[in-house]
């Protein structure tokens, strides 16, 4: 089904005229609702076929001195998803994916969904117990891997190893491959961490993921020019915001290659080298680099560089105020906000915007991105006072189906939505206690309940106590 969505080009800035007039929410507790127009019954993949017919020959993915254009992405996606199909892969059926940086990790990522199943990121770098009860709890029909890490998973699943099976895979039908997937089916699961020691697998459907990508677009400007680094633990939701917009706009994903190095120094020089415009990082890697720029001389971001944008825990006002020393008004700083239960991020927030206001220890989490509902109510599920503290409810589109195997869980984090008339939405229950500041952005304060974020991951204690 082709989706009508037209992305930026160069030369355009976000469209007004493509986003609704702002409301409050039902609860009056949130900062404004932007509704954007985002494609309607349709696919993730199917925004990148799009793409790949409109630019064949731009570059999609690059990895050192490798290229793979649009055109070719889209075809190996093919050839692999009629391998899949082959296996028996079907709508919904998942399938692992654990891959080391590589031009054959957005392949894989494409190839599963358009063959109509569900992807199940696994970090080679997890701990094995980790990866084992992901294995145990998801059940994939098939893993995608390479030779090296197959001995991991021998006893898991069929295995294809992409770097030994490629020539058997990579020289079939390269055409788009009918969809057995729709809209409401799964595209991703994601695992968290569990209170009772078992990780849980968020439903992410297709439905949701396309509204994100595209207010990603919307909201980073994204465009053809750019290119974006692949950052982030594909087991991390983050890393479908790296990948997915990018092949959605036109624009191209750069991957770590060997000569990928996390210290701040040698970190900005390759991202210099390889003219990365876009990055995704966690905020925790984000500080480090802040304290690192701070003591080598001539410290500078990269000339290329437009938009660092934050996620996964609180940015610190401190960080920020190193980073002003060293950005120019080019480069924009977006501190967001969300719970993989609710596809990546719901709010966001640019501190270059609010000059004249101040902060505590911490940058808020700003505003609602498109589509995205935040509602900051009481126990009783009525709206707090503005400036009062209350948990954040999230709703719209974006919201996951639920969590694998878990029906009770599903049902006590996502409850119906008290202020929909009909009672068909729902509303996620996130756990974080928040406040609205004066000027509509929300202050984030903590959590209600004992889950605590090392380095961007939620830890339970009780899994702790549990592993112990």
């Amino acid at each position: 089904m082709r989706l009508n969505y037209t992305p930026l080009d160069d030369k355009s800035p976000s469209s007004e005229a493509d986003v609704l007039p702002s409301s409050e929410s039902a609860a009056g507790s949130s900062a404004a609702t932007r509704l954007a127009r985002v494609p309607g019954q349709g696919c993730l993949h199917q925004l990148v076929e799009n793409q790949a017919e409109r630019t064949p020959h731009a570059p999609a993915v690059i990895s050192g001195s490798q290229l793979l254009t649009y055109g070719e992405l889209n075809a190996r996606a093919n050839q692999l998803s009629r391998t899949l199909r082959v296996l028996g892969v079907r709508a919904e059926d998942r399938v692992g994916v654990a891959l080391r940086s590589s031009l054959n990790l957005p392949i894989s990522l494409l190839g599963v969904l358009k063959a109509g199943g569900t992807c199940l990121p696994l970090d080679p770098n997890y701990p094995r117990h980790r990866l084992d009860l992901m294995l145990e709890d998801a059940k994939p029909a098939v893993i995608l891997t390479e030779q090296i890490l197959a001995s991991a998973f021998s006893a898991s699943a069929d295995r294809l190893c992409l770097d030994t099976d490629g020539r058997k895979i990579f020289q079939g039908e390269c055409t788009n491959i009918t969809c057995q997937a729709g809209e409401d089916s799964v595209a991703y699961v994601i695992y968290t961490s569990g209170s009772t020691g078992k990780p849980r697998g968020v439903l992410l459907p297709h439905r949701g993921l396309v509204n994100h990508n595209c207010a990603a677009i919307e909201l980073y400007s994204l465009r053809a020019s750019d290119r974006v680094l692949q950052f982030s633990s594909i087991s991390f939701d983050i890393a479908i915001e790296e990948i997915f917009p990018a092949l959605i706009c036109g624009a191209a994903v750069v991957l770590k290659t060997e000569s990928f190095s996390l210290q701040g120094q040698e970190f900005l020089q390759w991202i210099g080298n390889q003219q990365v415009t876009v990055l995704d990082l966690p905020t925790a890697y984000w500080h480090e680099l802040m304290h690192q720029m701070e003591t080598f001389p001539g410290a500078a971001l990269p000339e290329k560089l437009r938009l660092v944008i934050l996620g996964g825990e609180k940015a610190s006002t401190k960080s920020y105020r190193t980073w002003q020393r060293f950005a120019t008004e080019r480069v924009r700083l977006v501190n967001t906000y969300g719970p993989t239960e609710a596809s990546v991020i719901v709010s966001a927030f640019e501190p270059a915007r609010c000059p004249q206001v101040r902060w505590g220890d911490c940058l808020p989490i700003g505003r609602s991105v498109a589509n995205a509902e935040l509602h900051v109510l009481g126990q009783d599920l009525k709206a707090v006072p503005a400036g009062e503290p209350g948990e954040l409810y999230v709703g719209g589109p974006s919201l996951a189906s639920g969590y694998l195997n878990q029906p009770e869980l599903t049902a006590q984090k996502f409850i119906a939505h008290p202020f929909d008339p009909d009672g068909s939405a729902r509303l996620y229950k996130t756990g974080d206690m928040v406040r609205s500041l004066p000027d509509g952005n929300l202050e984030f304060l903590g959590r209600v309940d004992y889950q605590v974020k090392i380095r961007g991951f939620r830890v339970e204690p009780g899994e702790v106590e549990a592993a112990l």
